[in-house]
């Protein structure tokens, strides 16, 4: 089994478990599941997972509204190069109606 914390993970022994936890050590099994938790945790380990997933899943969102305001931007601007072509053009045409 593996004690973590921070970037720091040990090889330990069921005799060094209880040790580890203490010191605030998360205990892992070989296949990386967490099987205990490090004490003297200002947020618990389940309450750290549910609101990362929920700042995972409003991010996604976020991401996804950036990505359309950018495509509308796109959109706007290119209905003000029409916009600005059509006021020319009007002009030019009233230009060539009074030089008539």
């Amino acid at each position: 089994m593996f004690a973590v914390k921070d970037n720091v993970e040990y090889s330990i022994t069921e005799n060094e478990k209880k040790q580890y936890i203490e010191a605030g050590y998360d205990i892992y099994d070989e296949n990386g599941k967490k099987i205990a938790e490090g004490a003297n945790k200002k947020v618990s380990a389940e309450i750290y997972n549910k609101l990362k997933k929920e700042y995972d899943k409003v991010n996604k969102t976020v991401k996804e509204k950036d990505e359309e305001i950018a495509e509308l931007n796109k959109k706007l601007a290119e209905k003000d190069d029409e916009i600005k072509k059509a006021k020319e053009n009007s002009k030019k045409e009233k230009t060539d109606e009074n030089k008539k």
